[in-house]
């Protein structure tokens, strides 16, 4: 039987510490961990077929009964075992991906597509139909152009894997691969360099360039240059940046939210790039 789990970074640092307080061996805790959920999905899935179909020999559609959310998880569980020139997609893109799919279309350019949200929507037919309405669109080649195409490349993306469902295929990856994506998911020892970084790039796009590249399109090309930060870990950095900006006085252009709890590293990063690029508090 396939096997899989999602886990955001937040999450995975929560269950680091409470691995911490019980002792427990984390590999003992994800396979009971991934047993019971097993279970419990499959009761539930078994137990509205039996209501809405009382016949022993018709099947069971599992699609019929996967939520937005539960879609969106299988689409990055699909999209982390794909591989580019023999690599594994970065983070930061499958992310990138998952969230065109989820919120573009709640942008005012695309009022007049009935679907906000395309992870609700699980066969390939309707899909291939909304997509048509999405390009139909007025704006929508100005909206691409601001993600440098990258939602054309998450529509492309997701008609993929609705085929690859259609298919019949489980999105599987075995407890050994999926065991070492928790593992990268722990909290990144940050250097001074990794900050230099982020604090000089984002000063240099959202204030001296006064840029309106979306968050995505920045994080993925930031990942380039700090490929061992996890996802995650990249964001909320970006965030303590878009702080000590905020609280510097400091205007930009970026999106960002706010993260206070930056460390004192991040800070003297900060204050080193600011000065690299003369900006005045």
């Amino acid at each position: 039987m396939s096997k899989y789990f999602i886990i955001d970074d937040e999450s995975y640092k929560k269950f680091q510490a409470a691995l911490m307080l019980t002792g427990e061996e984390e590999d003992v805790v994800l396979r009971g961990l991934i047993e019971k959920y097993t279970h419990k999905v499959f009761a539930s899935v078994m137990g509205k077929a039996t209501e809405e179909k009382q016949d022993t020999n018709s099947q069971v559609n599992v699609a019929n009964f996967i939520n937005a959310d539960e879609q969106k998880q299988l689409f990055i569980n699909w999209f982390r075992s794909l591989t580019r020139n023999g690599k594994q997609y970065n983070p930061v893109t499958i992310s990138g991906y998952a969230g065109r799919i989820e919120n573009a279309c709640k942008d005012p350019v695309f009022a007049t597509v009935p679907v906000k949200n395309l992870f609700t929507i699980t066969e390939l037919d309707k899909f291939i139909s909304i997509q048509k309405e999405i390009k139909a669109c007025a704006g929508y080649e100005e909206f691409d152009a601001r993600s440098h195409s990258g939602f054309t490349a998450s529509l492309k993306k997701y008609e993929e894997f609705l085929k690859f469902q259609a298919g019949g295929s489980a999105v599987s990856i075995p407890f050994t691969e999926a065991s070492s994506y928790y593992k990268s998911s722990t909290i990144h020892r940050w250097t001074m360099e990794e900050d230099e970084i982020c604090c000089r790039r984002f000063l240099e796009y959202y204030v001296v360039k006064r840029s309106n590249l979306d968050t995505v399109s920045f994080l993925q090309m930031l990942a380039k240059e700090v490929p061992e930060v996890p996802e995650g870990s990249l964001r909320m950095k970006i965030q303590n940046i878009k702080y000590l900006t905020e609280q510097g006085g400091i205007s930009d252009t970026s999106n960002f939210k706010c993260l206070s709890q930056h460390s004192m590293q991040c800070k003297k990063a900060f204050d080193k790039a600011l000065k690299a690029l003369n900006i005045s508090v």
